[in-house]
C-alpha cells in the first residue's frame, strides 16, 4: 500500500444543479438569455441570479458537483482512513451551500479561501444545466471572481498544496482564463518544488483539447497518474486512431522526468488509466498496455451515465493507493461505474455495499486482507476491442 495520507482534488468548474424542463421553457431560456443549445454559456452576475431565480420554480433533481467532485467523495467511500480534500470555486447561493453540505457528509474536506468582500463574490462557478425533453444539455455559468479571491490570499494554496501528498488537477481547470491559468500554473510549480504526487486528467472538451494539446503533452511526463478517457486521448494527441494514441501515450510515459528526478517510490511507476464506456479501459505504462472489460449493464437496467467514468477513476485510484494489481484495480473502477449507471444521482450513497453487490471478490481486494489475483486477458490492440473479441471473453469467462 503507498504511503498516502491526504488527497487534494482541485475542480474550479464545478457544476452544481441540473433542471428537467420542458422543450417550451428551454427554448425560451435560451432565447432570452442567448443560451448556446447543448453547449457552454458564460453569463453576467445579473442575468445568472435572475435564470437561476426563475428555474426556482422546477425541482432539481440532483446536485451534480462536478467530475472532481463526484471523484471526491468516491475516493473517500473506498478510502476513509486518508484525507480527502476539495479545492473548488462553490458559492453562497443555495446550490453552493447545499454541495457543501454533501461533502460533509462524505467526509471530504471542503476548502476555499474566504473572500473579505463575500458579497461580490457569492457565486464563484456554479452551473446551471438544462436538460430538455428532446435530449441534450445546456449550461449557464458564471465563473465569479475566483481567481481574485485567490491571489488575495497567496499562502491559501501553498500552505495546503504542503500538507497533502497528492495533488490532482482535472483537465477543465485551464479551461477558462477567468478561472487564473497563471493560479493553475502556480500549483504546478508548488507541487514539483514540494516534490507531490500529482494525478493529472486529459482536457475534457474537444476544442480546447486541441488548441492546448501541446501543453497536456508537455506535462503527462511529469504526472505520476494519467486519467482520461479514449475521446479525451484522441483530442490530446490529435489523432482518431486508438492505436496510435495508446503508443503516443505510452512513449510520453516512457519519457517520465520522474525516475530521472529521484521522485518515484521503490517499485513504482508513472502510468496512465483510460476509460471507454463502449470497449476495454485501458492500463497503460511505459512497457505495457492491458486491456480490462468493463462490466457489463443491461441498457434496460441504465438510468444515467453522468458520472460512470468518474467513478471509474476513483476505484481505479483508490486500488492503486492499496497496492492492487492494475488490472484488478481497473476491475474496481468498472464495478463501481456499473452500479452508477443503474441510478440517476452521480455519486453511490454507500460505495462499500455497491462495490459488494457488484462483485464481492473485488470488495474483499479493496476492503480486505486477501486478494484474489485472476487471470490477466490478453491484450490485443485497439483496433480489436470490438464486438467479436468482447464476446469471445466473455464466453472464456464463463468457462
Amino acid at each position: 500500500m503507498l504511503d498516502i495520507k491526504s488527497v487534494l482534488v482541485i475542480d474550479l468548474a464545478v457544476e452544481d444543479r441540473i433542471f428537467r424542463i420542458s422543450q417550451t421553457a428551454h427554448d425560451d431560456f435560451v432565447d432570452r438569455y442567448k443560451l448556446r443549445p447543448d453547449g457552454k454559456t458564460g453569463l453576467n452576475t445579473s442575468d445568472f441570479c435572475a435564470m437561476g431565480r426563475e428555474l426556482s420554480r422546477w425541482q432539481p433533481r440532483y446536485a451534480l458537483g462536478g467530475s472532481g467532485g463526484t471523484l471526491a467523495r468516491t475516493l473517500k467511500g473506498l478510502l476513509p482512513a486518508i484525507d480527502v480534500h476539495f479545492l473548488s470555486a462553490i458559492g453562497g447561493t443555495p446550490y453552493g451551500i447545499e454541495m457543501k453540505s454533501l461533502f460533509r457528509k462524505a467526509g471530504v474536506l471542503f476548502q476555499q479561501p474566504q473572500d473579505p468582500n463575500y458579497s461580490l463574490s457569492a457565486h464563484h462557478a456554479v452551473t446551471l444545466v438544462l436538460l430538455p425533453e428532446i435530449g441534450g444539455r445546456t449550461y449557464a455559468t458564471y465563473p465569479g471572481n475566483f481567481g481574485r479571491v485567490l491571489r488575495g490570499e497567496p499562502y491559501f494554496c501553498t500552505n495546503l498544496i504542503r500538507k497533502c501528498d497528492v495533488i490532482h488537477l482535472l483537465g477543465t481547470n485551464r479551461e477558462d482564463e477567468r478561472l487564473g491559468w497563471s493560479y493553475v500554473d502556480n500549483i504546478l510549480k508548488l507541487r514539483w518544488e514540494h516534490n507531490k504526487i500529482l494525478w493529472l486528467n486529459l482536457p475534457t472538451h474537444k476544442n480546447f483539447a486541441q488548441a492546448n494539446a501541446g501543453h497536456f503533452q508537455y506535462l503527462i511526463p511529469s504526472a505520476h497518474v494519467v486519467l482520461g478517457n479514449t475521446d479525451e486521448l484522441k483530442w490530446t494527441y490529435g489523432t482518431e486512431d486508438m492505436n496510435e494514441a495508446l503508443a503516443d501515450l505510452q512513449q510520453s510515459l516512457a519519457q517520465s522526468v520522474l525516475a530521472k528526478e529521484g521522485r518515484l517510490l521503490p517499485g513504482q511507476e508513472p502510468v496512465a488509466f483510460i476509460t471507454d464506456d463502449k470497449r476495454a479501459a485501458w492500463v497503460v505504462t511505459a512497457t505495457s498496455c492491458i486491456a480490462v472489460l468493463p462490466k457489463m449493464v443491461a441498457s434496460s437496467q441504465i438510468v444515467s451515465n453522468g458520472g460512470a467514468g468518474d467513478n471509474a477513476l476513483a476505484g481505479f485510484l483508490a486500488g492503486l493507493i492499496k497496492g492492487l494489481p492494475y488490472d484488478i484495480a481497473a476491475q474496481i473502477g468498472h464495478a463501481l461505474a456499473a452500479q452508477k449507471l443503474r441510478q440517476l444521482a452521480p455519486c453511490l450513497d454507500d460505495v462499500k455495499k455497491a462495490l459488494q453487490e457488484e462483485d464481492r471478490r473485488l470488495a474483499e481486494a479493496m476492503f480486505g486482507n486477501v486478494v484474489i489475483f485472476p487471470k490477466r486477458a490478453p491484450t490485443p490492440p485497439a483496433h480489436a476491442v470490438d464486438r467479436a473479441w468482447r464476446r469471445n471473453m466473455e464466453r472464456a469467462a464463463a468457462e
